[in-house]
């Protein structure tokens, strides 16, 4: 896919990111919820959308991380877990955190996402 290809293809890609406490006692005890898009902005950089810190993890999972896991069968294990999430609001694939933004599994998935109808 050439550069011109891929600048226009990502003029409809959305990133949002959800800072995370993976249970209900970590989430308490980390600090408020601006922390994590605060501390995400001014160390990477990120302009993209981000949900207020959230547990994403078992039986007291916010309703939306609870539904990808469902969906893909992939919980969050770390930090920096991924969901891709199509056009119509379906999740179709998950990455965990050691899959790298720019790794080309998760970069031909998002091509093939937003070149599908």
């Amino acid at each position: 896919m050439t550069t011109s290809s891929r600048t226009a293809l990502a003029a409809s890609l959305v990133l949002l990111a959800a800072g995370c406490g993976s249970s209900p006692s970590v989430h308490a005890q980390t600090g408020s919820a601006a922390t994590p898009a605060t501390a995400t902005a001014s160390t990477y950089g990120v302009k993209f959308p981000m949900f207020s810190k959230t547990v994403v993890k078992g039986r007291q999972a916010n309703p939306l991380f609870a539904e990808l896991t469902k969906a893909t069968g992939h919980s969050p294990a770390w930090n920096f877990h991924k969901y891709l999430v199509d056009r119509r609001g379906q999740a179709i694939a998950s990455f965990s955190s050691e899959t790298t933004p720019l790794r080309a599994p998760l970069v031909t998935a998002i091509e093939r996402a937003l070149t599908s109808k």
